[in-house]
This record gives structure tokens, C-alpha cells and sequence, in this order.
């Protein structure tokens, strides 16, 4: 017992920052997650001068135990609605890092804390899923080299667009990473694909909805799915098509060939023709924490095959 707490507090200690900024030195290094990079500068300010800049997904080391809090104006191009561009702010630290030959300070807004390597455009699948609002996952599932696009619902209209992606973190008590488009307004969630998928307005788009307080409200009926209770809540759903039928069990689906297994509860979250081929998709999954969210696409299956999960969105607690 005497060795499992020091565990513990380390564990604690890696997601954890205190009010006053002070780093605890567990944290060694920092990984750039930012597509654009990070600049480092001479001094802890956005008026210190540009030493470089340091490439997305490179480790650097840390110099110094304590960080320097900060709140930088940030420019975002437009909103998505008025074309206009707007101004807005982010608080973060300042970081005293060591990249080869330089050292200076690098904006934690950039960074992730500790040795955090993105999968690399290989390896990840043909297909990623991820949700606007961040996730404390050491693990997202992202790479600025897919093909990204949002699914928005806007002024009574749902379509698939095109979107440029970025990646933050906040550290606010708990490490917190963030993928994000520049157009958030209406944005239900984002797919990447290595694959080009068109933009378009979906005809058809069934989808949970979830109040200001982000419990769900009443789901609609769907068209080509049922979920089958049991003892232990909603763990299995059926799809339909014509005359086909498919029982699915969502606590153990395989993606790319890994086997992927968690909590996952009774909510549907979309229903619709996101791939472009007439035929319906799905994401279901998602609501507590922990869960897991799958992203189905029927143009990844064969014409006899019920549409095949491509992607995962994990959300643990944080």
C-alpha cells in the first residue's frame, strides 16, 4: 500500500496544474500539437523575438519547474455566418523549453504536456471521428494530413463541408486537448478522411439533439435502426435495410483490425448519407462518460454487408 500512493500521486500530478502556475517537475517535456507549429521566443511575451519555429509533433524539453501565465488576443479569419473577422482571447503559460541549439518560450496553447506522439498518417485508419468541446484522452486520433470535414445544422439546414482543422490544448486543472474547426458555428461533429468526400446540403440528416446543459433531449425515430434492450441497458442495435437485418453488438467492434471495446450507452446519435452513396450511415454511441461514439459508413461495405464502423471517438472521464 505504501507504494501505491506515490503512484497515484504522480498519475495526478501529470494531468494536474495548480492556480498559481506552478508546474510540478514530473512534466519533462512537450509535444507541439499545433499543425502550424509554435513559435519559440527570446522571452516569456508575444513581444519577445521569434528565435523559430518549431514543427507540430515534436517533443522539446522543459528548462524551468514553473510556468508564467498569460492571456493572448487571438485572430480568428471569419465565424462563419458574417465573413467578418473577429478577435478573441486565450489564457495559457509560457514554457521554458530546450529545442537542439535554442532555448526560449513556447505558448501552452501549442503544446500537450509529456511525450505526446500523434499516430502518424500511416498508421491511423482510412477514417477519424471527433467532436467539437476537447477530451483529456492521451490520445486523439487526428493528423493534419487527412482530408477534414464538418457536419453542421444551420438555420434549419444540415450539409457536409470542407474545414480547416486546428489543434490546442487548455490546461485548466486537467490537461486538455482540442480539435477544432475555423467555422464552429452549428457544428455537430468532423470526419477525416485520406479519401476526397464531396461538400454538399444532406437531404436527409436524423440526429440527437442535446440541450444548453448537454443532457439529451427526446431522440427521433429512425429510419433504419432499433436499439435492443437487455438487463444491463442498450448494449446491441439492429440495422435495417429493405429486407436485410443486422444485430450489432457495440461493446466489442473491430476498426481497422483492432479490436476496440469501453462503455458505451443507448444514444443514437445520427442517422443520415454522409459518404454520398444513397445509402444511410450512423454514429452511435456517446452521452456519460466514459464512452465510446462509432462512426458507420455503408460505402465501406459490401452491397449485402451492413455498413462497416470506420471510427471511434473515445471520451474517458476527465
Amino acid at each position: 500500500m505504501k507504494n501505491v500512493l506515490p503512484l497515484v500521486l504522480v498519475l495526478l500530478l501529470n494531468i494536474s496544474f495548480a492556480q498559481d502556475a506552478s508546474l510540478n517537475p514530473s512534466i519533462e517535456k512537450w509535444t507541439v500539437i499545433s499543425p502550424e507549429g509554435v513559435s519559440l521566443r527570446s522571452r516569456p511575451s508575444n513581444e519577445g523575438e521569434m528565435l523559430g519555429t518549431i514543427p507540430y509533433n515534436t517533443i522539446v524539453n522543459q528548462l524551468s519547474d514553473s510556468l508564467r501565465p498569460d492571456t493572448l488576443k487571438m485572430h480568428r479569419p471569419y465565424d462563419g455566418i458574417s465573413q467578418l473577422e473577429f478577435y478573441y482571447q486565450e489564457t495559457g503559460y509560457w514554457v521554458e523549453v530546450q529545442w537542439g541549439q535554442l532555448s526560449g518560450y513556447i505558448f501552452s496553447l501549442y503544446v500537450f504536456p509529456g511525450e505526446y506522439v500523434f499516430q502518424s498518417y500511416e498508421e491511423q485508419g482510412e477514417y477519424s471521428l471527433i467532436f467539437p468541446g476537447g477530451t483529456c484522452l492521451s490520445r486523439v486520433d487526428y493528423s493534419p494530413k487527412k482530408n477534414w470535414y464538418g457536419v453542421y445544422h444551420r438555420y434549419g439546414v444540415t450539409f457536409i463541408k470542407s474545414i480547416r482543422t486546428t489543434c490546442h490544448s487548455r490546461l485548466d486543472g486537467a490537461a486538455i486537448i482540442d480539435v477544432s474547426a475555423e467555422d464552429s458555428n452549428g457544428l455537430l461533429f468532423m470526419i477525416g478522411s485520406k479519401k476526397k468526400m464531396e461538400s454538399r446540403r444532406l437531404n436527409y440528416a436524423n440526429f440527437q439533439s442535446f440541450n444548453t446543459h448537454g443532457s439529451a433531449l427526446p431522440e427521433p425515430a429512425y429510419k433504419g435502426l432499433r436499439l435492443i434492450s437487455s438487463e444491463t441497458g442498450y448494449r446491441r442495435v439492429e440495422m435495417l435495410r429493405g429486407s436485410q437485418k443486422w444485430e450489432v453488438d457495440l461493446t466489442s467492434i473491430n476498426i481497422a483490425g483492432r479490436q476496440t471495446f469501453g462503455i458505451i450507452t443507448e444514444w443514437i446519435k445520427w442517422e443520415g448519407d454522409l459518404d454520398g452513396d444513397g445509402k444511410l450511415d450512423y454514429i452511435i454511441g456517446g452521452g456519460e462518460n466514459p464512452s465510446l461514439t462509432y462512426l458507420f459508413l455503408s460505402s465501406q461495405a459490401g452491397s449485402r454487408e451492413m455498413p462497416k464502423a470506420v471510427a471511434v471517438w473515445r471520451m474517458p472521464f476527465c
